[in-house]
């Protein structure tokens, strides 16, 4: 069975050449943010690009220089949202 790919083919390839280089994570990092890629989708593109876990993809993105200006955004919305779904409980 192949996989689909979601990460198109010119950001994969350039992606895969950053990686090569020293610091490639953080690089590969920055140049999908420029390239407008939210940090779902950033996290998405290093499951598909490095081959690595959903909580490994997380955790790579969690203590990036690329997304730590954004996290506490995404922070105070996974708290509020864990709140509002503990009460349907």
């Amino acid at each position: 069975m192949q996989k689909i790919q979601l990460i198109p083919e010119s950001i994969r390839v350039e992606c895969q050449k950053l990686l090569k280089q020293p610091d490639g994570t953080e690089k590969m990092l920055a140049y999908l943010r420029e390239n407008n890629f939210p940090i779902m989708q950033s996290i998405k593109a290093l499951i598909e690009i490095k081959g690595i876990s959903l909580g490994e993809a997380k955790e790579v993105v969690n203590l990036s220089e690329t997304w730590k200006p954004e996290l506490h955004l995404y922070d105070a919305f996974h708290a509020e949202l864990e709140t509002e779904v503990r009460r349907f409980e």
